[in-house]
């Protein structure tokens, strides 16, 4: 979570983000509904993030917008356990990950 919290640029800290959530450019880029290059538009830079993926980063992930585009406070909401989340599924192993995945997209398509 420490390298979250230290990157300098907006750019830098959406990659932090999602290298963070174990997301390629083009996984997160379907998640926050544009294409894989214009993330590594962001990640590099090059544009500023539209109010759509700022919008998809708060209402999907609990982001706080101050911190994504200035950097301060929090990464996340202290309404959502996003981050707890994470890093438990993370240190699941990638056979656990498999099953719990399976299990939230049954439950999705109910």
């Amino acid at each position: 979570m420490n390298s979250l919290m230290n990157k300098k640029s907006v750019g830098s800290r959406l990659e932090a983000l999602r290298r963070f959530m174990k997301m390629t450019q083009v996984e997160f880029a379907n998640e926050v509904g544009v294409s894989g290059s214009t993330i590594g538009s962001y990640e590099r830079d090059y544009r500023d993030i539209d109010d759509q993926v700022r919008k998809a980063l708060v209402d999907k992930y609990g982001v706080r917008l101050d911190w994504l585009m200035k950097g301060e406070g929090a990464v996340f909401d202290d309404r959502t356990h996003v981050a707890d989340l994470v890093g438990l599924y993370v240190r699941l192993g990638e056979d656990r990950r498999e099953k719990v995945y399976q299990s939230l997209v049954q439950e999705l398509e109910k």
